[in-house]
């Protein structure tokens, strides 16, 4: 960050004109890192607590999306899309209640935030990198697939408008099943290809 120089020396001269050089760029200074600290501590609220309650409350109100559409029956064609759907927010989810990502965030100096071995052995270290190449593959995956299944709801929908008589022979729960598996097959590399882009790296301090 570029900090400008606050000067008073122009009608100044001597000892008092450093004197007043120096203070206006300690004030400067000090302005700046109370600006820094400030949007620090907003930015731990908002990922280490505001994030994981809607993580976790999204999570529950899916779990109890599942128990509806189960005992709804997955027999019908809108049941199976909107169950892909879910699967599919779950998997978004995952990334507000991320703790291995949330603890080398906020839970260890800056410095070793960026890597994976932070007070532990070298095993652990790789274990924690692995779970969290995992979990953000499955927050990828999840949000990829859940663009293209709205656009199948909106399918089905007009087909049930356009074609009334032949909807039914239209859109069956085993094309219904095939079209959420396609669409969850076709964004798995995509979801893939985010697990290697982060190579582990173990801190020393020595």
């Amino acid at each position: 960050m570029n900090i400008e120089n606050l000067t008073a020396t122009e009608n100044i001269s001597g000892s008092w004109a450093a004197f007043i050089n120096f203070t206006f760029n300690t004030v400067t200074v000090n302005t700046i890192a109370e600006e820094s600290r400030n949007d620090d501590t907003r930015l731990r609220i908002i990922q280490l607590y505001v994030q994981p309650i809607v993580g976790i409350s999204g999570m529950v109100a899916n779990i109890l999306m599942f128990g509806m559409l189960i005992k709804s029956g997955l027999k019908k064609p809108s049941n199976i899309i909107i169950f892909g759907l879910t699967l599919a927010d779950c998997f978004l989810l995952i990334s507000p209640i991320n703790v291995v990502e949330l603890t080398a965030r906020f839970l260890h100096a800056k410095e070793t935030a960026n890597y994976f071995g932070w007070e532990c052995s070298e095993n652990l270290a790789r274990f924690l990198f692995i779970l969290n190449r995992v979990l953000t593959t499955l927050h990828y995956w999840g949000g990829f697939a859940g663009t293209s299944l709205p656009v199948k709801i909106t399918v089905e929908r007009l087909i049930a408008f356009f074609f009334p008589i032949k909807f039914a022979s239209i859109v069956t729960s085993k094309r219904a099943f095939q079209v959420v598996v396609s669409v969850w097959l076709f964004w798995g590399p995509w979801g893939l290809f985010f697990c290697f882009l982060k190579r582990l790296s173990i801190y020393s301090s020595t």
